[in-house]
């Protein structure tokens, strides 16, 4: 069974940060910051080369961070959807928990020390 926390402790131990950004970089996914409409923190872009992800310049440096945390969630643990398709809402619902699961994670996990949580 798939363990979200043993998940994000691996990759923040394989990139050596927890920091979204950094992460991101190390994986080839460009990181853009636009205006963007109120209500809209950001957007995964996931052409069939190259990955994006785009963060609304107008929130905060901690919600961009925040913001990309869970776009990363999306790019890493939801590739074989179409996040842009059309998707029932539990399925969709599914989705929105996974990547908000997983940005909570990867910005309260600081290291490999803390695997014994996980369980």
């Amino acid at each position: 069974m798939f363990n979200m926390c043993s998940f994000v402790l691996d990759l923040i131990k394989s990139h050596g940060s927890n920091e979204p950004r950094s992460i991101a970089s190390k994986l080839n996914i460009k990181v853009f910051y636009k205006r963007m409409p109120v209500g809209v923190s950001g957007v995964l872009i996931k052409p069939e080369i190259k990955k994006a992800i785009i963060i609304n310049s107008r929130l905060s440096r901690r919600q961009q961070r925040e913001a990309l945390a869970h776009e990363l969630g999306h790019a890493l643990l939801h590739g074989e959807y179409d996040l842009y398709g059309n998707l029932d809402s539990t399925t969709r619902a599914k989705l929105e928990i996974d990547a908000n699961t997983f940005a909570h994670l990867l910005l309260n996990k600081r290291g490999q020390h803390e695997k014994e949580r996980c369980n």
